[in-house]
């Protein structure tokens, strides 16, 4: 059932000034964790699931707003435990004398809902470190009153110094038209056929749109061991050593090689995974080589990056 309240804020937060607390309520527990595994940097935007689970022996019923700042807050601190001011958008939207529109949800016994929240939306992360990341969840939306209020667990998250971007935009400069080059939504296969498509025109900026260096990298496991090991600074040369040596073919040269035709085989794909299989030909003097491609992808923020490939030999004609 849909419905509508609206709610008067008044200056003061308890969840803004205060120190986050909240009750428990019997069987139903709220959790969350980091929605995209990636590199985070001060300017970043970071994905949080929320997910509340019953396992209670009843039905659990709350409702959801459509602006789910009325629903959660996140506390933010340091491992010295300072606490990281609330974001001008949070503080703004909790602010505002506005209808808070809604719809009733139930989560049965043994279910679970989630959804997605932008952190960065609500608390403001200037600074790199590490942070120690809660929520508190109201079941009946925002109000003075938090006896009906859950605290999720704790979340770890690590956000890396920021970095001079001038190196990086030089690297997706279209070389043709002089435009900066930006990835955009595509399905899996035309991600892997902008890829590949890219490598046989010799369109490097292009080839690397879509490839998640970090993911290709940290796939072979002596490099994954080495890469945990190092500081942020001396990864982020390892990351640009590896771009090098794929262009020149002296890393993982079977993803650069060049294929005389291709042929997309078969594309699978869920809510953030998809596979996508691609049958290569390589022509040489005397015989055409064939060869199976299995590209795993990831989708970031609406986009859908090739994190890693397997090769198969299908023989030769």
């Amino acid at each position: 059932m849909a419905g509508s309240r609206r709610i008067t804020l008044i200056v003061f937060f308890v969840g803004v000034v205060t120190a986050l607390s909240a009750v428990a309520i019997d069987g139903v527990d709220v959790s969350i964790r980091l929605y995209d595994t990636t590199i985070y940097y001060p300017e970043s935007d970071i994905m949080i699931l929320v997910t509340i689970m019953n396992d209670s022996a009843q039905t659990f019923r709350f409702r959801l707003a459509e602006n789910r700042v009325f629903n959660v807050e996140f506390d933010v601190r340091t491992l010295t435990n300072m606490r990281l001011a609330p974001a001008e958008h949070f503080i703004t939207q909790r602010n505002s004398n506005q209808p808070v529109y809604f719809r009733e949800v139930a989560i049965e016994p043994g279910e679970r809902f989630s959804f997605v929240e932008n952190l960065s939306r609500y608390v403001s992360i200037d600074e790199s470190g590490m942070f120690v990341v809660s929520a508190v969840f109201y079941p009946d939306l925002v109000s003075r009153d938090r006896s009906a209020t859950i605290l999720s667990d704790r979340l770890m998250v690590s956000v890396r110094p920021a970095i001079d971007r001038t190196e990086e935009i030089a690297t997706r400069i279209d070389h043709e038209t002089g435009e900066i080059l930006r990835a955009v939504a595509r399905p899996p296969d035309e991600v892997v056929a902008y890829t590949i498509d890219a490598r046989r025109a010799e369109r490097w900026e292009r080839f690397f749109l879509y490839l998640d260096i970090e993911a290709l990298y940290r796939s072979a496991p002596q490099r994954e061991r080495e890469y945990l090991r190092l500081s942020d600074e001396n990864r982020r040369a390892a990351l640009e050593r590896f771009r090098t040596r794929l262009r020149e073919g002296t890393e993982d040269p079977e993803i650069t090689f060049t294929p005389s035709a291709y042929e997309i085989i078969r594309t699978t794909y869920g809510r953030d995974e998809g596979t996508v299989i691609v049958d290569k030909r390589f022509t040489y003097p005397t015989y055409t080589e064939l060869k199976r491609y299995t590209y795993t992808l990831h989708r970031r923020a609406g986009i859908w990056y090739i994190t890693g490939y397997t090769v198969r030999n299908m023989g030769t004609e």
